[in-house]
């Protein structure tokens, strides 16, 4: 029989080594990128003025460095009737560094900035949106990227709104979270077994992603049980000279994909479980280091069943991990009046974001 290791390293060594990529934009918290999240804000475009000043942790920005060209907001979800657009005469925008960080972040608007640049200061226009559908489309761009560096401190972002309060249905989504679970998201097409079968691969302790944690992979439904193996990369794009998803049809394997680069080759034991199904996981620790948060790493299992294809082997979906640091990702402090010098805290509460430019 063939050895599923040996083909896996064999695999490894044709394809050569993988490198980790950069994003182009990134959810905070990852937790709600594609689901409404738990609140909502008023601030600043429920009362139509007033100001919001967002602390967002650096290990939810980036690993090294980031170069950011756009914060983007969301209407929130839990109205999803048709909302008309709202102008307001002027907007100032800010993005710096905190004093503070998301935990520590106070009261008063003034304690939480330290070296911050207006970006925006101009009327703005919220744009109306139409029901059911909550994208990130409420766009604030900087007129140049703002070069962040974690090690100058956490991130700030400021929207102000001088003016009289006067009270809309218009609402951002926001997020309570004071402490922070990874991200185990599926990816990619599953190979198909010689045997009909609804096998599938998924990350289901999502709490341990985290320094000194670990990441499970966990295949289940398996149909058969003749040697597999799980693949743990660092990127989802790129494997050497190879663009990821990457078509085995050449290799023997129609309709199979290597979904993650190679970097590391780990055992994946399986055992029976119910109707003749079997199921296993893969687990590798976290090393427990601070500067992890951000990381993501991708894995993709591969089993051997002969009758399948002409090389032998299945290729599952891959599931992308994201580690985060266990610890509150960002928090909210608004007002209703520009002339206040403090403003509402509700720990864990903060805006959802999305920012848009190149984090490494």
């Amino acid at each position: 029989m063939r050895s599923v290791l040996a083909v896996a390293v064999a695999l490894s060594a044709v394809l050569s080594s993988a490198g980790a990529q950069s994003t182009t934009s990134k959810v905070i918290p990852p937790e709600v990128a594609t689901t409404d999240g738990n609140s909502s804000s008023p601030y600043f475009s429920g009362y139509g003025a007033g100001i919001a000043q967002q602390v967002v942790a650096s290990w939810a920005v980036c690993k090294a460095n980031a170069l950011i060209n756009q914060v983007d907001l969301r209407a929130d979800g839990a109205n999803t009737g048709a909302l008309s657009s709202r102008t307001f005469t002027n907007l100032k925008f800010y993005v710096g560094y905190a004093t503070t960080t998301p935990s520590t972040m106070s009261s008063t608007f003034a304690s939480n900035r330290g070296a911050v640049t207006k970006y925006i200061d101009a009327a703005y226009t919220l744009p109306a949106q139409v029901a059911n559908a909550r994208p990130f489309n409420i766009p604030f761009k900087l007129t140049s990227p703002f070069v962040y560096l974690p090690v100058k401190g956490d991130l700030l972002i400021e929207w102000e709104v001088p003016g009289m309060y006067s009270k809309g249905q218009y609402f951002f989504d926001a997020h309570n979270l004071k402490t922070s679970s990874g991200t185990a998201t599926p990816f990619g097409t599953a190979g198909t077994f010689s045997k009909t079968s609804s096998y599938g691969v998924q990350g289901p302790a999502t709490d341990k992603l985290v320094p000194g944690g670990s990441i499970e992979f966990n295949a289940y439904g398996v149909p058969s049980n003749n040697g597999s193996v799980a693949f743990l990369g660092f990127s989802r794009s790129q494997f050497g000279p190879l663009s990821l998803p990457f078509d085995l049809t050449p290799l023997g394997a129609p309709k199979n994909f290597l979904n993650v680069g190679i970097d590391l080759v780990l055992p994946l034991p399986l055992t029976a479980g119910k109707i003749g199904v079997f199921n296993g996981s893969a687990i590798v620790p976290v090393p427990n280091d601070n500067t992890l948060p951000g990381l993501h790493v991708y894995m993709q299992g591969a089993f051997v069943d002969t009758q399948a294809n002409n090389f032998g082997l299945v290729f599952s979906q891959g599931v992308d991990f994201g580690l985060v640091a266990g610890t509150q990702p960002q928090q909210l402090v608004g007002t209703h009046d520009t002339q206040n010098s403090t403003g509402s805290l509700s720990p864990g509460y903060a805006h959802v974001l999305q920012l848009v430019g190149v984090f490494n």
